[in-house]
């Protein structure tokens, strides 16, 4: 109950984080306008119900029954989504209604049973998650006993759309507008043509998470991504309550610096938490630590990182001479190659590296502020600090680029 008193101003700040859209693009975007106001309210009532309901229920798991019902979640998750592979293909095969009905009585039934354990599980998930934080110094004591502000709160559902405008000069996120998750195809490419009408680059793309609160995640993830976008989210909202996070829209490089800080304690703490189910298949605790980076594939063999890189560092380069008609058209040809390689891009733009390089170990990012990239500056941050809970304090702090600098100057870091 504690926990869903203190949601107020984080639903305030949901609400009001980002300045209202009243020109041409924010009138392109308002038909497929995902309602926020809808979804914080059926959330947090259904949340409100179910802990109200708790000691009705007895609801007390012991460690390992809430793990074995957890697990049994995402086994159903995973037969969810075998099923529909399976009726995708017969469909394409062209196979009678008849042979593909026992296929769909099955995914219903999956379906029923996946939600009616949903807030269940989604409640189990959070404890997880915040005695992980907690194990990682990131909570207080109040009167001998651990708290953990703000509450770790989760709902799984299909994540929402965004539409993507940046510049076609440069490679800048200027814009963004959260749109309805069912969008046609015909739908997106229609907003995309007006952006580029307007003279824009612009992608509708699916957002791989959202800092709404209760934050929304994945309804189709397995349980260790799961746990890593949890506390990535809950990350941001932690930093919503301090400088670095009410910079966020500042400017590109604050962005990058936020996301990438989320995104490093979220690996750590989906780590910490994942080993209570499989202490095995845990790996290191932080890829942050080692600059952030997955091993980099032979030289001779093809690597989506370096080609995605490489093709973002020679568009910069392509812009920042004048030649947007041949970044774009560069851009195209890149896309079609990574295809050839089993790559699927539906749409290579600015705009598309404007959202994913908000990253900065992402290999669509550049470093916006020169020198070496974020990703590896806040790497040696890591590195330097004594905990979790130092780096993400001492990141916390830092409320414009040139706090960022100091730090770093601070810290030692090149």
């Amino acid at each position: 109950m504690q926990s869903l008193i203190l949601l107020l101003p984080l639903l305030l700040l949901t609400l009001t984080a980002r300045p209202a859209q009243q020109d041409t693009l924010g009138a392109l975007a308002a038909p497929y306008d995902y309602n926020l106001v809808r979804y914080e309210v059926s959330t947090l009532t259904e949340k409100l119900s179910f802990r109200l309901l708790a000691p009705l229920r007895g609801d007390a798991p012991s460690e390992q029954v809430g793990r074995d019902e957890v697990t049994r979640f995402f086994q159903l998750r995973a037969d969810a989504g075998r099923a529909r592979r399976e009726r995708d293909a017969a469909v394409a095969l062209g196979q009678a209604r008849e042979a593909t009905a026992p296929i769909e009585a099955r995914l219903a039934a999956l379906e029923r049973e996946m939600e009616a354990a949903r807030p269940r599980v989604e409640y189990l998930l959070e404890r997880d998650v915040r005695q992980a934080l907690i194990r990682q110094g990131l909570g207080s004591s109040v009167l001998g006993t651990p708290v953990l502000f703000p509450p770790v709160q989760v709902h799984f559902a299909s994540l929402p759309n965004v539409l993507i405008v940046s510049p076609r000069d440069r490679i800048q996120l200027q814009r963004t507008f959260l749109l309805d998750a069912g969008l046609s195809l015909a739908q997106m490419e229609r907003m995309e043509g007006q952006v580029a009408r307007d003279g824009l680059s612009g992608l509708v793309e699916r957002v791989g998470g959202i800092a709404t609160y209760p934050a929304i995640i994945p309804d189709s993830a397995r349980l260790g991504p799961t746990l890593t976008t949890s506390a990535h989210e809950w990350t941001h909202h932690f930093l919503a309550f301090q400088p670095l996070g009410r910079a966020y829209w500042s400017n590109e490089t604050m962005t990058t610096i936020n996301e990438t800080v989320a995104d490093a304690v979220g690996r750590e703490i989906g780590q910490d938490a994942l080993r209570t189910y499989a202490p095995q298949s845990a790996g290191p605790a932080s890829s942050t630590q080692t600059g952030g980076q997955a091993a980099e594939a032979p030289r001779d063999a093809f690597s989506f990182s370096r080609e995605m890189r490489a093709t973002r560092l020679q568009t910069d380069t392509l812009l920042a001479q004048g030649k947007v008609d041949e970044a774009e058209r560069y851009m195209e040809e890149r896309r079609q190659f990574l295809a050839e390689h089993g790559y699927y891009i539906r749409k290579l733009n600015q705009a598309y590296f404007a959202f994913h390089g908000t990253y900065a170990d992402s290999p669509a990012s550049a470093s916006p502020i020169g020198g070496p990239p974020i990703g590896a500056q806040l790497a040696a941050v890591r590195a330097r600090s004594a905990s979790l809970a130092e780096f993400l304090r001492t990141m916390a702090a830092v409320g414009s680029v040139d706090d960022y600098n100091r730090l770093l100057i601070r810290m030692g870091v090149q």
